[in-house]
């Protein structure tokens, strides 16, 4: 039986996150520019400002993830884009170097969200025979959406002026969480979670008991004895461990990334 992988859903999905992605992109270069003509920062201030979005971003991961699992996953992901939509005219009302960094922190937690939630819900409406090919191609709309981002970004300035710029971000949003409206989400039966939300539903907590001997004194010396040797063995080796030395063997650190079970 052939299994279609471009279904109405997945159609939609992708190209709600190329337009959710060229919204992003489309203030990588401009946005430093703003900051530093019109709220007359220093580089160095540049640089913190569009630090805080990627601070927040990872920072919300864990418990969006958690989320996910626990309340369902259209909700989520359709606020987060919502949310992510109306963050950009904020940008309009950051005088200040610190309401800047305000508003750019907040707008990395909605694309903590947003990223995590889309990339959930395509694995969930992928078929399962074309796992590979359907995360290849959503993939690919992502990377468009960086190169396609910064020329919507470039060109709208140069005739519109930063106001309009934001406006198109947030055109952009929310055209995309429309998009993400009409997709059909599989039926979901929210994890039946046994303990109450906690840094043990967040995190392994049971790594360290697990972890050999030398890691407990001497850190520094057991770090850069296991590094040496495992660029030495790396090709016996996982393929992970070309890219993370010595930090996939499984005989050492395996609960630090792999569950019991799994």
């Amino acid at each position: 039986m052939h299994t279609r992988l471009w279904t109405r859903n997945f159609t939609l999905l992708t190209f709600s996150n190329f337009l959710m992605c060229s919204a992003y992109y489309s203030l990588i270069s401009t946005l430093p520019v703003y900051i530093s003509s019109e709220l007359h920062a220093a580089k160095s201030i540049v640089g913190l400002v569009m630090a805080s979005y990627l601070v927040s971003s990872v920072i919300i991961r864990p418990f969006c993830g958690y989320s996910l699992d626990r309340f369902g996953r259209k909700t989520i992901f359709i606020a987060g884009l919502i949310l992510y939509a109306l963050v950009f005219n904020t940008y309009l009302l950051a005088w200040t170097i610190p309401a800047m960094i305000l508003v750019r922190f907040t707008h990395g937690l909605t694309w903590g969200v947003t990223t995590t939630s889309n990339s959930t819900v395509a694995i969930d409406i992928i078929p399962f025979e074309k796992r590979g090919q359907g995360i290849g191609y959503f993939g690919i709309s992502t990377t468009l959406g960086m190169v396609m981002g910064p020329v919507i970004g470039s060109y709208v300035f140069q005739f519109g002026g930063y106001s309009t710029m934001f406006l198109a971000g947030f055109g952009l949003g929310l055209i995309s969480a429309l998009l993400a409206a009409f997709v059909k989400y599989p039926r979901f039966s929210p994890s039946q979670l046994s303990q109450p939300f906690g840094m043990k539903q967040l995190f392994e907590t049971k790594i360290h008991p697990a972890l050999p001997e030398p890691v407990h004194h001497h850190d520094h010396l057991w770090w850069t004895a296991l590094l040496h040797c495992s660029l030495w063995k790396r090709d016996r080796d996982p393929p992970c461990s070309r890219f993370l030395p010595g930090l996939c063997h499984r005989n050492y650190f395996g609960p630090l990334f792999f569950r019991k079970g799994i």
